[in-house]
Order: structure tokens, then C-alpha cells, then sequence
């Protein structure tokens, strides 16, 4: 599968999506980010890209997103007012993914950030003394597990 359906495919009151193993080409933010009841979302291995965008106002009810397993991803770029009512993010073994975006920053409701399995130079740059820590130093629970 190279991506995903058009989001009018999808029921309009789907609220929790889970998607494992679908190695999708094209970024499925775009269609993901129109489901309009959205409030759970977890991605396991199902992008290949090395590119995800969400983008301004996308996903407006989403509260919980689990990222885990794109290996190829290095850049994710979050626009702001992007997931405005995000509380929980996790990352968990995407390798080539060098830091979080910078449209973390716009998400004010974020609380809890878990990174999984990333590389300790991911980690560095987002302690308090690392460069990026400014994208995340609004979050109140950051976790690192190896």
C-alpha cells in the first residue's frame, strides 16, 4: 500500500486509529490529520518516507499520538496550531529522526513526552543543556527509555 484512503473514506466519528505494518510511500499525515474526531492515533512501521508534515489546524481533536518504527523518517515538521489539544506524544525507534520538531514548541497543552529506542544524540539535544531543549522545556513529564 502506498497510502493511505482519502479521509471522506473514513467513518467521521472515528476517534482511535491504529495502524501496524502498512510501509506507506506517501505522508499519511495529509489524510490523517482531516479526521475531524481523532483523539488517539498510533503508527507502527507504516511510513517509509523521509519526510511528515502536520499541518496548521490538522488534527483537531487528537490528545494521544504514538510514532513508532519509521526508519527512514529524518524530518517532521509540525506547523503551528497543529495538534492543539496534543497531551501525549511518543517516539520510539526512528533512528534517523535527529530531533523533535520545532512546532513542539506551539503545542502549549503538551504534557508528557516518552522517547523509546532513539539514538543518544536525539536524546542530548533535547536535555537542558542540549540545543533543542527549548522546543520541549514547556513539557512537565519527559522520559528517555533505552
Amino acid at each position: 500500500m502506498e497510502r493511505l484512503p482519502e479521509a471522506q473514506l473514513f467513518s467521521p466519528q472515528l476517534s482511535k486509529l491504529t495502524l501496524w505494518g502498512c510501509k506507506l510511500v506517501e505522508d499519511p499525515m495529509v489524510t490523517l490529520e482531516s479526521l475531524p474526531n481523532l483523539k488517539y492515533l498510533s503508527c507502527w512501521e507504516m511510513f517509509v518516507g523521509k519526510k511528515m508534515v502536520c499541518s496548521s489546524n490538522g488534527f483537531p481533536k487528537l490528545e494521544v499520538l504514538v510514532i513508532r518504527g519509521f526508519s527512514n523518517l529524518e524530518e517532521w515538521v509540525v506547523e503551528n496550531q497543529a495538534m492543539s489539544y496534543l497531551y501525549r506524544l511518543s517516539i520510539s525507534d526512528c533512528n534517523k529522526l535527529k530531533t523533535v520538531p520545532d512546532g513542539l514548541k506551539f503545542v502549549a497543552g503538551l504534557r508528557e513526552l516518552e522517547f523509546r529506542w532513539m539514538p543518544k544524540s536525539f536524546k542530548n539535544r533535547l536535555g537542558i543543556a542540549g540545543e533543542d531543549y527549548h522546543k520541549v522545556q514547556h513539557v512537565p513529564s519527559i522520559v528517555f527509555f533505552h
